[in-house]
């Protein structure tokens, strides 16, 4: 939606709690040695989108070198079940602990690897 005021543009997203917190919801830890940029969280939408996504868009071979694609299937698969059953979804807490579980072991895989600052190419 755009203002026609001002111009700005707005993106109006619908769902249910459940699902913002698979997203917004921090819990992944961080290799020593990370710093993530200002206004980056420790949660799937910087990790699995910035960073992940980043692999996947510009080193392909390390994206699946890292069975990165499995992870990116497992997050939608927890977030369609989140947008169907809201706070309903069965063992929620712990499906979302497991996704930032993955997801912590996964980058201490990576710094170990390429390195902390191999990181920085793809935060926002």
């Amino acid at each position: 939606m755009e203002d026609p005021q001002t111009g700005l543009r707005f993106e109006w997203q619908i769902g249910t709690g459940a699902t913002t917190s698979v997203y917004e919801k921090e819990g992944i830890d961080l290799p020593e040695g990370v710093e993530l940029a200002p206004g980056m969280h420790r949660d799937i939408h910087d990790i699995e989108y910035d960073i992940f996504a980043g692999i996947a868009q510009k080193y392909p071979d390390l994206h699946q070198f890292y069975d990165l694609p499995l992870f990116h299937a497992k997050v939608d698969e927890v977030s369609a079940d989140a947008g169907l059953h809201g706070d309903q979804t069965g063992d929620f807490d712990g499906k979302l602990k497991q996704l930032h579980e993955v997801a912590s072991d996964k980058l201490k895989l990576i710094v170990k690897d390429k390195g902390a600052d191999w990181l920085k190419q793809f935060y926002h």
